[in-house]
């Protein structure tokens, strides 16, 4: 029996087609949950998932401007694997695909 800390009274309606709630109900039944398990048991995991995302990210906006950063960032030039690549190309006698050879 749910105590009264964790007593369920917090209701959410949705609007959905026939055939939207005819899937659900079908998948429900396949998994022998009624509907509100089976909603409760398929978004709860998700809303997790996304608040976490948005509490990494979104609402770190240090972080944000780091991605944003490294994003628009000019590439850097590194002349080991440069040679390296170069080397290997030469070596196989194939055609850089950037080459205009």
């Amino acid at each position: 029996m749910a105590t009264l800390a964790h007593k369920k009274t917090a209701r959410i309606e949705i609007r959905l087609t026939e055939e939207e709630k005819d899937i659900i109900m079908r998948a429900a039944k396949a998994l022998g949950q009624d509907i509100s398990s089976f909603f409760l048991g398929q978004m709860l995991p998700k809303a997790k998932e996304t608040i976490m995302f948005d509490q990494a990210w979104m609402k770190n906006e240090e972080s944000v401007a780091d991605l944003i950063r490294i994003i628009t960032a000019e590439p850097k030039e590194v002349p080991k694997l440069r040679e390296l690549l170069t080397k290997t190309i030469q070596d196989e006698d194939i055609t850089h695909p950037f080459s205009t050879r």
